[in-house]
């Protein structure tokens, strides 16, 4: 068996990046593991563009674990992670330890710090204290535009060496672009480089587009300031009438405000034809650090472990290894295991099956992102193949860095919401991923609306218990689901129907638990 891949994380909160040991390629019908960060050969591609503040990426999800983006501060460059999963901006000061005496760093000698210590850990067990520090903070568009702004920055001023935070092999730190509420600098307004940014009125719009690209394009990936550059969405300029945002296709409302929290409703598997829903597990998404979430720095698709695993059987069922020269042992390695098979190997694509989730929409309604073989198998660019989807025994999705390469994503915090378009190369049989979305009227089976049916079905939902038709609603049924929910949420529910108003998620927390509702 081939060694395991190990998972590591720069941001918050989960994985990052995978490393792993390097096996040369042999005869044999295993499946290899390899090292994934490597330097992408379409990283520098620069071109020129117009109408928004767009700004070429680096690296990606089989190269370095998360996109990278440069920036300036203190006249010196920086190559960070670019983190939907966290918010501040994260940089080594100088002298920091295990970190290479020749990379960017902050100098802080005789600079007033304007927090107190600071510190945090990671999901692999790196951790960093220091300081926030006022600083001026650029980043440069395509065409040559600097958008410079005040910037809260947090300074590491030490770090663990085994393993380190950072040690300049693949980034110089982190800029997170999640919202505010998260931030670990408390002082006053801006608390983040995004807030910076639309508090000085750089950027018209608070909000984030990523039109990232596989490690195997040769398309460049972006960022989008504001996210009003309609030639990123290359295969779709439809726009969002309410809000002009060029190239999306559906809207999923974010249900928590801190990350980009995201509620899953149904996951799917078409294969030849036919759909078939995957049962979701018990207290789905439901708990501390349970949310479905969009995160550009966790480098893989986690689903949950029953998910994973029927997706695995399906692929195998499917026929499309069956040419691949793979043993029973391979196959296994491939699928479940991280490990990497050559480019060459042949899968037949047409027979894989298609993956779809079904998200909570916004205002409302619902929005299908269905993934594809072509997405959820990918190269990274020097003659390797992954099967990217993982599972995970906590009961929600993680749609990671390999979703960035597949779809045009927005990420905008002023309508917290996460607007989904077609990708990079959407234009050619490489990404044939596809978004759906379905405005439905109140009454309409599925959709969150004032009626008691479908109070009564997102109760279903809520403790895993599949919809049912609005004719087959009975009150036995809502009973029973009423009596398999905590207490305050069956009282909220029935408040929710008494008064005409509708469920959109009910969910544990910390502080207890907690029934959101909204009025009709």
């Amino acid at each position: 068996m081939p060694p395991t891949i190990s998972h590591k994380r720069l941001s918050i909160p989960l994985a990052a990046a995978l490393s792993c040991l390097v096996v040369a390629p042999s005869p044999t019908v295993d499946a290899y593991t390899v090292q994934l960060f490597r330097q992408s050969p379409f990283d520098n591609v620069v071109r020129t563009r117009g109408v928004g503040d767009e700004q070429a990426l680096t690296g990606g999800p089989l190269v370095t674990g998360c996109y990278n983006v440069e920036l300036t501060v203190q006249n010196s460059k920086f190559t960070v992670q670019l983190d939907s999963g966290s918010t501040d901006l994260l940089i080594p000061g100088k002298g920091l330890p295990a970190y290479p005496s020749n990379g960017p760093t902050f100098d802080y000698a005789g600079k007033t710090a304007i927090s107190g210590n600071v510190s945090s850990t990671f999901a692999d067990g790196s951790s960093w204290t220091g300081q926030f520090y006022k600083a001026d903070v650029q980043v440069v568009t395509t065409e040559g535009k600097a958008l410079k702004v005040p910037t809260p920055v947090a300074v590491m001023k030490e770090q663990t060496t085994n393993p380190a935070v950072t040690d300049g092999s693949f980034s110089n730190g982190l800029l997170g672009i999640a919202f505010d509420s998260i931030a670990s600098y408390s002082g006053a307004a801006p608390r983040s480089f995004l807030s910076a940014l639309v508090s000085s009125s750089l950027i018209k719009k608070d909000r984030v587009a990523f039109r990232g690209c596989p490690a195997t394009s040769t398309s460049t990936s972006y960022v989008d300031w504001g996210a009003e550059e309609p030639d990123l969405a290359a295969c779709k300029k439809s726009t969002d009438p309410k809000t002009d945002v060029p190239g999306i296709l559906g809207w999923a409302a974010v249900v928590d405000a801190a990350h980009y929290a995201v509620d899953v409703r149904a996951i799917s598997l078409t294969t030849a034809g036919a759909t078939a829903s995957v049962a979701l597990p018990a207290h789905w998404q439901e708990g501390l650090n349970s949310d479905s979430i969009v995160d550009s720095c966790t480098t893989i698709l986690y689903l949950p472990t029953v998910a994973q695993q029927a997706l695995v059987k399906a692929v195998k069922a499917s026929g499309a290894l069956k040419d691949a020269g793979l043993n029973a042992k391979g196959v296994t390695g491939f699928l479940e295991e991280l490990a990497g098979v050559p480019a060459q190997t042949k899968i037949d694509y047409t027979l894989l099956p298609k993956l779809t989730f079904t998200l909570a929409g916004y205002p409302s309604g619902v929005v299908n992102v269905t993934l594809t073989g072509k997405n959820y198998i990918q190269g990274d660019g020097n003659g390797w193949l992954y099967f990217v989807v993982q599972p995970s025994s906590v009961p929600r999705v993680i749609l990671g860095a390999v979703v960035y390469d597949s779809f045009y994503i927005v990420m905008d915090r002023a309508n917290k919401r996460v607007g989904f378009g077609l990708g990079c190369d959407c234009n050619s049989s490489e990404n044939p991923s596809t978004v759906t979305s379905s405005v439905l009227k109140p009454g309409d089976n599925g959709d969150v609306s004032t009626s008691s049916s479908a109070v009564f079905n997102d109760i279903f939902s809520s403790v895993g218990i599949d919809a049912v038709s609005a004719s087959a609603t009975s009150s036995a049924d809502a009973v029973r689901a009423l009596l398999m929910v905590p207490l305050t949420c069956a009282v909220a529910m029935v408040m929710a129907v008494t008064a005409e108003c509708y469920i959109l998620y009910c969910r544990h927390i910390t502080s207890g638990t907690h029934c959101n509702y909204q009025n009709a």
